[in-house]
């Protein structure tokens, strides 16, 4: 059976049983447990000497259908006069990354390419940050929401650790070409149905650190909770990604100090002793991932920031166009640049600085700090249900964040979709909190 046979099945099945009684929860829990499936379409795709970067033409994925079914769902659901109004509060860091993409186009190598990222950031802006503010409208949905990405953390976990028992399963759930295979000695890397480990690492991380934020305070469920969060500890393992454990681990510490010193060892017993628990149950495994030779991995990142550094410096106010790195790069290797291996740099701030110039390096800053800003700022003084659910939402933009101080998974369309929908999400709580605190 092939896999869009067996999804057809699957969608239609629980349309019959399920979905038809609320088409909006249906839509929405399909749209994010497909959002890691790598089920897409790229229409107006170009020749080019195996481009890597944003995009290489218009994506369409599965998850986007779902969205965008949504956001009609909910335009017939909801009457505009009965609406609630929901305001904007990222538009400005989005709309000046969208600016410097703009400005960048005319420095580029191959415009086109430009065209095609500014395209498919507008698509995913509309779909995972516009369209939540449209469809989720009270403390009921947000926990709608917080279930659902358990559950697409379920699915992933479990297939990570099949295809880590078996080495194999790499290409289910994906269209396409195969996918390339990531070895860590004589293992296959996990990467669940992302199709890249760091990928799939860095995806797991926001909802891994959800289960921990319901740990602590829910108080039903838990046996099924601690179960999908030992899982997912497990496949992050399977993943032999050392950025993404440096993260995970950072903001799970983040988590345990924000809470009340009284509350701070009873509410997170259970994940300070599975974490230690399995630390030490693989610590083969993540010992030899830090330990031993990386095959130059490191001083890989090193050197390709050198030439990051040369392309910034030559094209500081505009870059050399979004999407275009690929093709500048050979243009700017430093005249003492010894090192034998030439790709895109391993840093997604300085990739948007070289590629958009300081306007964009503002946009992709402010994208961060203002979403990291405001949601702690309102887990601090914010009540109503809602405050801790805000403090996750700071700890995952951190986590996403140093994340991509050394890699690019920002850049992706899957993560790239789920930084944008976590923003969406952001903006509904703290709509829904401001809300709640002028009513009473």
């Amino acid at each position: 059976m092939s896999n869009i046979t067996l999804l057809s099945i699957v969608f239609l099945l629980s349309f019959f049983f399920v979905g038809h009684k609320d088409l909006i929860k249906y839509l929405l829990f399909f749209g994010i447990v497909t959002l890691p499936i790598s089920f897409d379409y790229t229409f107006l795709v170009l020749p080019s000497e195996n481009h890597v970067g944003w995009a290489d033409g218009i994506m369409v994925t599965l998850s986007d259908l779902f969205f965008l079914f949504l956001f009609i769902a909910g335009k017939m659901k909801t009457p505009r006069e009965t609406s609630h109004e929901m305001k904007a509060l990222f538009i400005f860091p989005i709309s000046l990354f969208l600016v410097a993409c703009i400005f960048s186009v005319p420095g580029a190598i191959w415009r086109r390419f430009s065209y095609f990222e500014i395209v498919q950031f507008c698509k995913i802006v509309f779909l995972y940050y516009y369209v939540p503010m449209t469809v989720l409208k009270n403390k009921e949905d947000i926990r709608f929401v917080y279930l659902s990405l358990l559950a697409a953390l379920f699915l992933q976990s479990i297939l990570a650790i099949v295809q880590f028992y078996f080495q194999d399963y790499y290409n289910f759930l994906h269209t396409g070409s195969n996918v390339r295979l990531t070895w860590f000695g004589n293992y296959i890397r996990s990467q669940g149905t992302v199709g890249q480990p760091n990928g799939f690492a860095a995806f797991i991380i926001p909802i891994l650190l959800l289960n921990q934020m319901i740990l602590s305070s829910e108080k039903r469920r838990k046996f099924l909770y601690k179960n999908i969060w030992i899982l997912g500890l497990i496949a992050l393992v399977f993943s032999f990604s050392r950025a993404s454990w440096l993260a995970f681990i950072f903001s799970t510490f983040l988590l345990l100090l924000a809470k009340k010193k009284g509350d701070r060892l009873v509410a997170n017993i259970f994940p300070l002793i599975a974490l230690g628990g399995i630390t030490l149950f693989f610590y083969d495994f993540w010992s030899a991932r830090i330990m031993t030779s990386d095959q130059g991995s490191l001083q890989d990142r090193w050197y390709l920031m050198r030439i990051a550094f040369e392309i910034i410096r030559k094209n500081f106010f505009f870059g050399v166009g979004i999407n275009n790195y690929w093709f500048a790069m050979n243009h700017y290797i430093p005249q003492n640049y010894d090192w034998p291996f030439i790709y895109m740099v391993h840093n997604v701030f300085l990739l948007v600085f070289a590629e958009t110039g300081i306007i964009g390096f503002i946009a992709i800053i402010l994208l961060f700090v203002v979403p990291i800003i405001k949601t702690l700022r309102f887990a601090r003084t914010g009540n109503f249900g809602l405050s801790e659910y805000s403090l996750w939402l700071s700890a995952s933009f951190i986590a996403i964040a140093i994340n991509n101080f050394v890699d690019l998974t920002w850049a992706s369309s899957i993560l790239n979709s789920l930084y944008f929908f976590l923003l969406g999400l952001a903006n509904v709580i703290l709509n829904l909190g401001n809300r709640k605190y002028s009513e009473s």
